[in-house]
């Protein structure tokens, strides 16, 4: 789809952005034919992995899912939606063809199907704390009092490396395939949990702006 790689360098722009900033940032672009209300139904087929990180994008779509969730979708359990698909032997993974859309939406009985990719997916190594050795000053200081020596230590705050997670995501309408809306989406945090979850939130946030707005 042509949109793959504007959207790809949005969200490497996005992910460099989190890296630094305080709050989730997120793209949003809404078709003119999405019909909220006619969009009840969906399922998330699950995101495809961060290259660096294995089973990344198993994670990010179960924080994307209960996003999509909180936002008015009836959504279809995405490990329920893959058992299906599974017993029928059949991918939805990236597809684009409408006739596989439309049978697809017919097993699954959802509007339509978001798919994405994970494309930053970067975990905070362990803080490290750096702890100066206690020193001792030998020369002697010189007063009216005897010479005394002089020791002390310095302990520096923790050092920190803030998580990073982006995504990408559309909705796809089962029976046209056309792409509803689309995003990229990044925050970071001290921890992958609370940045995967921001990255799922802002980028439903403005979805739900920029549709509600139209």
């Amino acid at each position: 789809m042509s949109e793959r790689f504007p959207v790809r360098l949005a969200a490497l722009a996005l992910a460099a952005l989190a890296s630094c900033a305080p709050k989730p940032v997120a793209l949003v672009a809404v078709s003119e034919r999405y019909q909220p209300a006619l969009v009840q139904r969906v399922a998330l087929i699950a995101l495809a992995d961060f290259p660096a990180a294995s089973g990344s994008g198993a994670v990010v779509s179960d924080a994307l899912e209960r996003s999509l969730d909180s936002h008015g979708y009836r959504v279809v359990r995405r490990r329920d939606a893959e058992k299906l698909l599974q017993a029928r032997e059949l991918t939805a993974l990236g597809s684009s063809d409408p006739a596989r859309l439309q049978e697809l939406g017919r097993l699954l009985g959802v509007d339509a199907l978001a798919f994405g990719t994970v494309t930053d997916f970067t975990g905070a190594p362990d803080e490290t704390v750096l702890v100066d050795m206690p020193l001792a000053q030998a020369d002697p200081v010189y007063g009216r009092d005897s010479p005394r020596l002089w020791s002390g230590s310095v302990v520096r705050p923790p050092q920190t490396t803030r998580s990073r997670v982006a995504l990408t995501a559309r909705l796809v309408d089962v029976e046209t395939g056309a792409v509803l809306w689309k995003t990229a989406s990044a925050a970071s945090a001290l921890d992958l949990t609370s940045a995967l979850e921001d990255a799922a939130a802002s980028a439903m946030r403005e979805v739900s702006a920029k549709a509600g707005a139209r």
